[in-house]
């Protein structure tokens, strides 16, 4: 991750399958998303509810960032599509471990933190062997933080009933999909 880089977190709401998703998707995210780095994310399939299926992570430039999908609102729905967007906005790194995903059985935790949460001491005293840490770069976003928690498949699930323990917060594995990399 280059200096002077903001990463958008775009999230859908839908039950669709992937291959439907990227049907309905792929074409107007390859348009929206034209500049930059981005990757497509899916939930993995986990016991309990997970808010967001589909996590879209762009990067740019800060004098290249602009809003992708919808303009002035953070969420739309779209029936026709049978899916929500929710755009949690853009967000600047403040602490880079690690890039991607590709160490053999690790898998990624992806962790929105509500603005109403103070103590982020708890979420750096977690077990992972990497994390990334994304700090609000506007008022407006969505959440106040993003993380990335890169760690053993068999811990996923302790970091996930710590992290689902405080209030206001997001969180599931998330695999990297084939297809809306740059």
């Amino acid at each position: 991750m280059k200096k002077d880089t903001i990463v958008q977190f775009i999230c859908f709401v839908t039950n669709l399958e992937f291959e439907e998703f990227v049907k309905r998707w792929e074409p107007i995210s390859k348009q929206i998303v034209s500049d930059g780095d981005s990757m497509l994310q899916e939930a993995a399939p986990l016991k309990g509810k997970n808010k967001f299926k589909f996590v879209l992570q762009h990067e740019c430039g800060t004098k290249d960032f602009k809003f992708a999908f919808i303009k002035g609102k953070n969420q739309e729905n779209f029936p026709e599509h049978r899916a929500r967007i929710v755009q949690a906005g853009g967000y600047t790194a403040i602490q880079v471990q690690r890039q991607n995903i590709e160490m053999k059985n690790d898998v990624k935790v992806i962790a929105f933190i509500d603005h109403s949460e103070t103590d982020i001491d708890f979420y750096n005293k977690q077990t992972y062997r990497h994390l990334n840490i994304y700090q609000a770069y506007y008022e407006s976003c969505a959440y106040s933080y993003v993380m990335e928690y890169f760690l053993p498949e068999q811990d996923a699930p302790a970091l996930l009933e710590q992290l689902k323990t405080r209030t206001g917060i997001e969180a599931t594995v998330y695999r990297e999909c084939p297809v809306l990399q740059s």
